[in-house]
């Protein structure tokens, strides 16, 4: 594994072996297949307010919950479901996340219709995308970003602001990773 002792890993890499890991083996890995891309907003929806490390740890039970982040399985959810998640202390217990989730699943299953989640990212993939100083810096100067979380809303996705794109954009490498550290991911 690579040495962690230098600037160029960001400080959220450096937490656990496990977010190491995932940076050293699955971060910056160009994501077009359905489920992994809703795995990745899910996930990424979770972190809100918490560290990656958190999120990771609890990756493997989410996994079996949400049967491996298979939209057409977790958007037959109902309240009832979302009320049995809640009570579960092997994951992240917020009701508005494990909505969110559950919600997204439903967004992505009506998306196919306009081409799909992946064809969706991917057009807002920017020409020449410049590696920036901070996550404000990035969703500043690349519009694409601010733009892409624009259309998701627009197709009924939720907690998907600029910020949680530009995460998105980092981990399947559409855009360079920021130089500091960041809590976006």
């Amino acid at each position: 594994m690579t040495s962690f002792n230098d600037d160029s890993y960001p400080e959220w890499a450096q937490a656990s072996s496990l977010t190491r890991e995932y940076y050293e083996f699955e971060w910056g890995r160009r994501l077009t297949e359905e489920h992994e891309l809703y795995e990745l907003i899910a996930l990424l929806g979770f972190q809100a307010g918490l560290n990656w490390s958190m999120v990771l740890n609890k990756r493997e039970r989410l996994r079996e919950v949400f049967h491996n982040f298979a939209p057409d399985v977790v958007a037959q959810f109902d309240h009832d479901d979302i009320e049995g998640m809640l009570h579960d202390k092997t994951l992240i217990r917020n009701r508005r996340k494990l909505s969110a989730a559950v919600h997204n699943a439903k967004a992505i299953v009506m998306l196919r219709e306009h081409g799909g989640i992946s064809a969706l990212v991917w057009a807002h993939e920017p020409d020449n995308p410049t590696q920036c100083e901070t996550v404000t810096d990035l969703i500043e100067t690349t519009p694409e970003i601010t733009e892409l979380a624009q259309e998701l809303k627009a197709h009924d996705f939720t907690m998907v602001g600029p910020r949680m794109v530009a995460a998105l954009a980092q981990a399947i490498s559409m855009v360079p990773a920021v130089k500091r550290r960041s809590n976006a991911a």
